[in-house]
């Protein structure tokens, strides 16, 4: 079973099919069948062939992602963490405040790895987390769980707005 058929992709196989159905299909729906368009590109092609708005969306929806399920930590950990410099610009773009000023400080917080590379980044995490694996970015997981912009509706206007952006 490839990345592409699951329940998730019902929309269409690329980003212009599945941007048919926006204002008539819910906002979680669509954006999680672009994400699994863009999983499928990044598994194919690798992150070097995503368009600037390819690489926010991807940046934006892996953040929501993973914060959700484990925190900033997890963010950064994760494959997603390799699009940890696209955040704040694609953050701006999408016109984000609350995510914005988390995104910031937890990138403020996680610093400079020598790369985003999984194994600089792994290493560099643990010389953040420390010695006693703390979690430093704990109070921004707590704030990101209670704040309301809706990422997938700003996702989606950004789609629509620089469509060019987006020939998968």
């Amino acid at each position: 079973m490839g990345t592409l058929d699951n329940e998730f992709v019902k929309f269409g196989r690329t980003v212009a099919e599945v941007m048919k159905h926006y204002g008539s299909a819910p906002d979680m729906e669509l954006s999680a069948n672009i994400g699994f368009i863009l999983l499928d590109k990044e598994e194919r092609k690798g992150l070097d062939a995503f368009t600037r708005g390819e690489r926010f969306v991807a940046a934006v929806q892996g953040m929501s992602r993973e914060v959700n399920n484990g925190g900033w930590d997890q963010f950064f950990r994760n494959s997603s963490g390799a699009l940890a410099f696209d955040l704040v610009p694609a953050l701006e773009a999408m016109g984000s405040k609350e995510n914005l000023s988390m995104a910031q400080r937890a990138l403020g917080r996680f610093g400079r790895p020598a790369s985003l590379g999984e194994d600089d980044r792994w290493s560099h995490l643990e010389s953040v987390r420390g010695d006693d694996d703390d979690n430093p970015w704990e109070d921004l997981d707590d704030e990101f769980y209670e704040n309301p912009e809706d990422l997938e509706a700003m996702t989606l206007r950004y789609i629509a707005s620089r469509f060019a952006e987006f020939p998968s």
